[in-house]
C-alpha cells in the first residue's frame, strides 16, 4: 500500500486537501498495523502489544468518514483558528511528507 500525504498550495479553502490527508493518514495506520514493520523490515512495537494495537484500531477505524465529514462543516475562521490554512497548513504538510519520505528511503 502505498501512502501519499498530500500538498497544499497555500490557496484557497483546504477542505478537501485535509480529507485526503486523513485518508492517507487511515492508509498509514492500517499499514502500521498490518505490517509491525519499518521501511528496513525491523518490527515497529512489541508482539505483546499487538493485539491492544489491533483492538484500538478497530474501535477507531470507522471514525474516519465522521472525521472527513466534519472537516467539510468547519468554517474558515476555525480553520485559520487552528493554523489549518495558508502557509501553516503547507508547512504542516510538508514537514509530514518529508519526515515519511525520508523514513521510506
Amino acid at each position: 500500500m502505498s501512502v501519499e500525504f498530500p500538498e497544499f498550495s497555500g490557496d484557497g479553502r483546504p477542505h478537501d486537501t485535509l480529507v485526503a490527508f486523513v485518508r492517507e493518514t487511515q492508509k498509514f495506520l492500517a499499514e502500521v498495523v498490518e505490517s509491525n514493520r519499518d521501511h528496513n523490515d525491523r518490527p515497529l512495537f512489541h508482539e505483546q502489544l499487538r493485539p491492544s494495537m489491533r483492538a484500538a484500531w478497530k474501535e477507531v477505524q470507522p471514525l474516519f468518514p465522521e472525521v472527513e465529514r466534519s472537516i467539510h462543516l468547519l468554517t474558515d475562521d476555525q480553520l485559520r483558528d487552528h493554523g489549518l490554512v495558508g502557509a501553516q497548513l503547507r508547512f504542516k504538510l510538508a514537514v509530514i511528507r518529508v519526515y515519511h519520505d525520508c523514513r521510506r528511503l
